[in-house]
């Protein structure tokens, strides 16, 4: 059980990048428990992920921007103040259909926030915005 809480103003987090793209982690296993992983990511079209699978469900709130998630042959659309549910154990990905997109997500259990932490490239600050080569996360 976790007993600690906590706040972040905007723009907090502990910061990675991975595979050129900016990640700020706002929760993950150490603070949950294990229950879930939260992150928000600034991306821009060319730095997608590619079609993957993993355990975790994922939920996505869209802060700004028009994104398309794709899962199981179907497509939804999300732009600012969207939501979207792609279960976990099914292939899936998006793509950025503005300029850019800022999304807020979710893995349930903890996972890809995780993963991010393992794996990515921790940065002090927010760095410029620079093109990624776009993520493959399998």
């Amino acid at each position: 059980m976790i007993t600690k809480p906590y706040a972040l103003a905007g723009g907090e987090g502990r910061a990675y990048e991975w595979h050129g793209v900016l990640f700020t982690i706002k929760a993950a296993a150490a603070e949950t428990g294990g229950l879930l992983s939260i992150w928000e990511v600034a991306t821009r079209p060319g730095e997608e992920p590619q079609p993957h699978v993993h355990e975790e469900d994922e939920l996505f709130y869209v802060l700004s921007g028009t994104v398309t998630f794709h899962c199981n042959g179907q497509s939804f659309e999300g732009k600012a103040d969207g939501f979207i549910f792609l279960p976990g154990a099914i292939p899936h990905s998006y793509t950025i259909d503005s300029e850019e997109a800022r999304l807020l997500g979710f893995s349930v259990p903890s996972g890809f926030g995780d993963h991010i932490e393992k794996t990515g490239k921790p940065v002090k600050r927010k760095p410029r915005h620079k093109r990624g080569k776009g993520s493959n996360i399998a």
